[in-house]
């Protein structure tokens, strides 16, 4: 049961999947499962649940493109724009996206979808259409949202350990206040 957070229900489902649109906005989700055996139920808790969102196109996600295998590695090399002909084939490589192009709603292991297009087909008939058809090919594409990089981590511990003299005296000082509170205390007991 799917419902806004005036508790309004939007959609109910059963067992059956169906799929729901949602404009931007925040809900709540509610699974109910009843089951005879209490085993069944204690395995479904920690059952996956699948939703699908669509980015709008100022957050889409743009892959880097090289030439060779190493510029997917060293981000170096970036494939350039090229004319087939026909029968003709080139080798490109998809290198992942940048952690700041990623969203940042998707937790570790996300997965994205999406999919990969190729050039336009050129329309000269109509003198509107000035940047053609759609894509005439295009291959589905996978992006698994990776953990963060230890840089991030360290960068974090750094912060913490930057504290200056005065706060970590002054956490010293409280820390030897709470000791002695706690030794007059257990002295008195």
């Amino acid at each position: 049961m799917i419902t806004d957070l005036n508790k309004r229900v939007l959609a109910v489902g059963d067992v059956y999947p169906k799929g729901v649109r949602l404009s931007n906005g925040d809900y709540v989700l509610r699974l109910h499962l009843r089951h005879e055996n209490m085993e069944y139920l204690e395995k479904l808790k920690k059952t996956v649940i699948y939703i699908d969102k669509s980015l709008e196109e100022k957050n889409y996600i743009r892959l880097p493109f090289f030439s060779c295998i190493d510029g997917a590695i060293t981000g170096r090399f970036g494939f350039k724009s090229r004319t087939l002909l026909h029968s003709e084939s080139t080798t490109l490589y998809i290198g992942s996206p940048s952690e700041e192009k990623l969203p940042k709603d998707p937790t570790v292991g996300t997965m994205l979808l999406g999919k990969l297009t190729y050039g336009k087909i050129h329309s000269y008939n109509n003198k509107n259409d000035k940047n053609g058809q759609p894509c005439p090919a295009s291959y589905p594409l996978r992006c698994v949202v990776p953990p963060p990089s230890k840089n991030d981590e360290r960068q974090k511990d750094e912060d913490v350990s930057k504290k200056t003299n005065a706060e970590g005296f002054e956490e010293q000082v409280r820390d030897a206040k709470v000791l002695a509170s706690l030794s007059r205390a257990s002295a008195e007991e």
